[in-house]
């Protein structure tokens, strides 16, 4: 299922557009993660259109580090398993982000760079293959406070291997909502479109927690 990076676009911004009335009630507070130190675990579901495999669940924990005022430090481990007819792969990946950005009257528009090291080990008709690579990402978005315990966060992200035998390059979509439900610990929820070259796309469905410390 190959669909026009536009058609995608345009999708977020519509939905941006009709959280209009909620984000005209931002009263100055901050509802967002970026700039706060935290630590977070994720629970996630992939759907792929294929014939070869349909489906990946992913967990993952992370912490965000202030370092100045405007840069955090993320760091992140995950697992992954995809599942299909006669193929199967389990993916382990530490990644190290950078994360810039600035305040403005709209939120925090941002800059990510990000390097990390993944391990696969795939099994298909009973024949089992593992590999490493080396990856990296850039990506960019903004963060968007309302209400003063919620925000909304619009990002679009490229990731690829070095060696490009491992892991497919990859255009990452993403809108994700989080929302304090106490001082302390917010939850995450969030949806992301992946455009895998020579590979089905996703849809990735994501939910989490996050905790100050």
């Amino acid at each position: 299922m190959k669909l026009p990076k536009q058609f995608i676009v345009v999708s977020l911004i519509a939905g941006g557009l009709l959280l209009t009335p909620a984000l005209s009630a931002y009263d100055g507070q901050d509802g967002g993660l970026i700039g706060k130190r935290y630590a977070g675990a994720d629970l996630g579901y992939q759907y792929y259109h294929s014939a070869r495999y349909d489906n990946s669940w992913d967990g993952g924990v992370l912490v965000n580090d202030p370092l100045t005022t405007n840069l955090d430090a993320t760091f992140s481990y995950g697992l992954s398993h995809l599942m299909g007819p006669n193929y199967s792969r389990v993916r382990n990946q530490l990644n190290a982000s950078l994360v810039t950005y600035a305040q403005d009257e709209y939120g925090k528009p941002f800059f990510t760079v990000s390097l990390g090291e993944l391990w696969d080990t795939a099994k298909t008709f009973g024949t089992q293959m593992s590999d490493s690579t080396t990856v990296w990402g850039l990506g960019a978005g903004i963060e968007v406070g309302f209400m003063g315990d919620s925000a909304m966060t619009y990002s679009v992200s490229y990731s690829d291997s070095f060696n490009g035998s491992t892991m497919n390059p990859t255009w990452k979509y993403g809108l994700q909502l989080n929302h304090w439900f106490r001082p302390q610990v917010a939850g995450v929820a969030s949806f992301t479109y992946n455009q895998i070259r020579h590979a089905p796309d996703a849809m990735q469905y994501t939910v989490g927690i996050r905790v100050l410390f």
